[in-house]
């Protein structure tokens, strides 16, 4: 009899035991989650368009990798960790970068929750893709966490405006919209000391050849479907890419388009490329300053973020500042 109830209370110890840890997992599991995987090598030669050449940071004001990295993580925490927070998402970041002698400043900058930085001559940017991804799967199983978005950025990714994750669909691989400016530009006074040129936005003419490579956004199936095995001697390289795509931007549309016409992956849009977002060396004093101003510059782009678009989707309008004085930023960008 003795020995029939402590068969009874073990069974029921471990049944409570299950309960609690299951329970744990199960709401551990079910936490909104963001991976942030950084990769590439540092812009060693970057200096951004004047006036914002020379500009000071209290923390960091030189050299150029120390000063581009510190730009691009502020933009990265201030317009997708923060609102992302916001919005009851958990976000781990995961570092790979070739640069080893920049170890240091890596670390300080990132605080990811993993990195690994490697001496390396090959670079290849698609290798340092899928590295990071390796910290991101390592850290998940141990942790038992899964993730519902994962983003892949370069390290010197300049962020201009907030992602909002919950307004797309979590199903599709986001690229951002190929557009730009066209046509003959109209001039409009803005009450400050200058003008707003306008011009009328148009899609990139050989948008859904080469792919705006700056960030990717997908669940870690799509990321794994795109980046697993995939380095820049493997696949075919997109053709007739024309003048204002560069030879990475190819390759990564050689990959991606045809996995999307084999219905592996689904491409979404979202943003709007070197407009709502651009690189370190290209900051445009201009933009900036209608962001500080929080002004209205460039028409909304209203289409359905959760639907699949191959193609870009190009708002109406874009305007730039066009400054009569000689203003430069503050250290609060």
């Amino acid at each position: 009899m003795a020995d029939g109830k402590f068969h009874f209370h073990r069974r029921l110890l471990t049944f409570l035991l299950l309960l609690v840890f299951g329970a744990a997992n199960a709401k551990r599991w079910s936490k909104k989650r963001l991976a942030i995987v950084a990769y590439g090598t540092l812009d060693r030669d970057a200096e951004p368009e004047a006036p914002w050449k020379g500009v000071s940071h209290e923390k960091h004001a030189a050299p150029p990798v120390e000063d581009s990295l510190y730009v691009s993580v502020q933009s990265l925490q201030r317009h997708v960790i923060e609102p992302s927070k916001r919005r009851g998402y958990d976000v781990d970041v995961f570092v790979h970068s070739w640069d080893a002698k920049d170890n240091a400043t890596i670390k300080e900058l990132y605080n990811a929750t993993a990195h690994l930085i490697e001496a390396s001559d090959e670079e290849d940017p698609y290798k340092s893709i899928e590295a990071g991804l390796g910290l991101m799967r390592s850290h998940a199983k141990k942790a038992s966490v899964s993730y519902e978005w994962v983003l892949v950025v370069r390290h010197d990714i300049y962020f201009r405006v907030d992602f909002d994750l919950d307004s797309l669909n979590h199903a599709l691989f986001y690229l951002g919209n190929w557009c730009h400016p066209t046509g003959e530009k109209s001039v409009a006074e803005t009450g400050e000391a200058g003008a707003l040129s306008c011009a009328k936005m148009e899609v990139f003419e050989n948008d859904t050849a080469a792919v705006p490579e700056y960030w990717y956004l997908g669940n870690p199936k799509s990321m794994d479907q795109v980046f697993l095995g995939f380095t820049s001697n493997s696949g075919a390289m997109a053709t007739d890419v024309g003048v204002n795509a560069t030879t990475s931007k190819a390759i990564a549309g050689g990959r991606i388009y045809p996995l999307h016409d084999k219905q592996k992956i689904q491409i979404g849009r979202y943003l709007v490329h070197n407009i709502d977002y651009s690189l370190y060396r290209f900051i445009n004093p201009n933009i900036e300053w209608l962001q500080y101003l929080n002004m209205t510059w460039r028409e909304r782009n209203v289409y359905d973020l959760t639907m699949s678009h191959r193609s870009s989707v190009c708002g109406s309008t874009y305007c730039e500042f066009r400054s009569a004085t000689n203003w430069a930023p503050g250290n609060d960008w």
